[in-house]
């Protein structure tokens, strides 16, 4: 793989035992990417939550009905796209459909302002306390990996707490 340096960007990092700060060049996130092509190609990204109201979804206003139907669309058109990949068993379009998937998703987080990168991080805690007490995956008969004892939901309130401390 050549390097190619808009995979990179610079970001400051702070050493946490001494406190000195530093610039250094870190490989773009994929949430790094789709927010630099949303912005390029002119389509919508906040940082700051949408704040969705407490009304059934037909008492939205129209812009906001607008974007969630979109979105569902394209949610809905990249995964049907990777269904058939999958069915005809093609690696190329199942990669290109399980990217175009991610692709998509993170575009939606990004347009609603929901904070998606902690909110991945907190699924990756809470899925990480589905072990077993031996320390071991509970596996369903199909290889579904089941909730062990210690399992613990993510906690929402303190991403979006984080969020807002932004």
């Amino acid at each position: 793989m050549t390097y190619d340096p808009s995979d990179w960007k610079q970001r400051e990092i702070i050493n946490r035992v001494t406190g000195e700060k530093f610039v250094a060049n870190v490989p773009k996130t994929m949430v790094d990417m789709v927010r630099e092509w949303s912005i390029a190609y002119k389509r919508p990204v906040s940082d700051k939550l949408i704040p969705l109201p407490k009304l059934p979804a037909q008492l939205w206003s129209a812009e906001l009905n607008k974007i969630y139907e979109l979105r569902g669309r394209l949610h809905h058109e990249e995964f049907t796209e990777l269904e058939f990949a999958m069915a005809a068993a093609n690696e190329k379009d199942i990669i290109d459909g399980i990217c175009d998937l991610i692709w998509v998703l993170i575009g939606t987080a990004l347009e609603l302002g929901l904070p998606i990168e902690n909110g991945f991080r907190e699924v990756f805690r809470s899925n990480m306390s589905k072990l077993g007490p031996d320390g071991k995956p509970i596996l369903r008969e199909d290889g579904k990996i089941l909730k062990g004892p210690n399992f613990t939901p993510p906690d929402w309130d303190k991403v979006f707490k984080e969020w807002e401390r932004k």
